[in-house]
């Protein structure tokens, strides 16, 4: 299958110059192929295709192509938190969060997702403190954009819980996840999986 993905990838880029730039269309191809090779474990493939499309969107940084490159750094940076590879993703998930701010601003609803996975991380290699304030603006965002009881909010909720669950804030750790436990529980029912994760 991955070869079969670059295989693909070639004929789409090759076939786009008889119809013109297209960078952000053939992007998203790129991009789609990469996480397919991704999610079957051909990690060198992906990454081939993810700076590939990476390209493509870059040539279209001022128009459409930004949240394309948005996109694929994050999609980057998970392929390298999945390998280990943490200072790469890092400084991938901080490249797709300063292409976004720098475009949309601080309230894009896109951010909270690479804010996560970025708090993820740094929880992931100790550095709580430092995933906390990461966790809390995910937190905030999802709660001003979507409600205090969208179940998003109960994620990021979790999420924080567990991050001061690990510094030994127990008791605010335990009002946060009791919280989402009750987002969940409204959301979802209380045998749904959703709320067996909380």
């Amino acid at each position: 299958m991955p070869r079969q993905c670059l295989r693909t990838a070639a004929r789409c880029q090759s076939s786009s110059s008889s119809r013109g730039p297209q960078h952000t269309e053939i992007g998203t191809i790129l991009s789609n192929l990469a996480g397919a090779c991704r999610q079957v474990g051909r990690y060198r493939e992906s990454e081939e295709l993810y700076q590939r499309a990476l390209g493509h969107f870059q040539q279209e940084a001022s128009g459409p192509g930004f949240r394309g490159i948005a996109t694929v750094l994050s999609n980057l940076a998970l392929l390298h938190f999945n390998q280990g590879r943490y200072m790469e993703a890092e400084a991938e998930y901080r490249q797709a969060l300063l292409a976004l701010e720098k475009r949309v601003g601080a309230e894009e609803p896109n951010l909270i997702s690479t804010l996560s996975d970025l708090s993820l991380l740094l929880t992931t290699t100790g550095r709580y403190f430092e995933a906390e304030a990461i966790s809390r603006r995910a937190l905030a965002l999802q709660e001003k954009l979507f409600g205090p009881d969208h179940p998003g909010v109960a994620q990021k909720l979790n999420n924080l819980g567990t991050v001061l669950f690990y510094q030994d804030a127990l008791p605010e750790a335990e009002d946060l996840l009791k919280r989402a436990l009750s987002i969940g529980e409204r959301a979802f029912g209380k045998d749904h999986p959703e709320v067996a994760i909380s």
